[in-house]
């Protein structure tokens, strides 16, 4: 799982830079998506049962997408635009999780927070395990002040991930998101860095 060939191996870049890569937690290893990520991410964001909560995911889900996914996140990390990391197992090395910052304001210094751990690895606590370790990381070296994430009221596991990474329910958006047919109401959950 090496770099990109002809890219850059720096990550980071901009306000970004400071944060070391990779972030380690007890059993994955959080870093920089490479192109032999592309088949894994692919075929976790590609299962319908993702469909329902993953934001910002194009319905039906390509494999062009997910080369997408990867070439967009390193571009983006390099100016300090994102930060888009994928949790592979220590040990397998098997896709495990990916947790990203996106909509970062550094001016005000908050940015939202993304998550999706691949249906076969579900309840297991990775999603908690990563957001956890991010978070701690972002806001212990870079200037970070709020995360916040927005989840639709169904996503009940998603929800649980929040609670137990410290995160707290700040609002409820009314009818905010299309959820097939019809429409679903939207959870604020935020993070400070006290």
């Amino acid at each position: 799982m090496g770099p990109v060939r002809g890219r850059s191996t720096r990550p980071l870049g901009g306000h970004m830079a400071p944060l070391p890569l990779p972030i380690r937690t007890s059993r994955m290893v959080l870093r920089a998506p490479v192109a032999s990520d592309v088949d894994a991410v692919y075929s976790a964001l590609h299962d319908t049962a993702m469909a329902r909560y993953v934001s910002h995911r194009p319905n039906p889900y390509t494999r062009k997408d997910a080369l997408e996914f990867v070439e967009v996140a390193r571009r983006k990390m390099r100016t300090g635009e994102l930060l888009s990391l994928v949790g592979v197992d220590r040990e397998s090395q098997e896709l495990s999780a990916a947790v990203g910052l996106f909509n970062i304001d550094w001016k005000y210094q908050h940015a939202e927070v993304g998550y999706w751990v691949p249906r076969k690895r579900w309840g297991n606590g990775l999603a908690t395990e990563a957001v956890t370790a991010v978070c701690a990381a972002v806001f212990h070296r870079l200037k970070i002040h709020r995360i916040e994430a927005s989840v639709v009221a169904q996503n009940v596991a998603s929800i649980r991930v929040l609670r137990r990474a410290g995160f707290v329910k700040e609002g409820t958006r009314r009818e905010a998101v299309r959820l097939g047919s019809g429409w679903s109401d939207s959870e604020l959950y935020g993070l400070l860095k006290s």
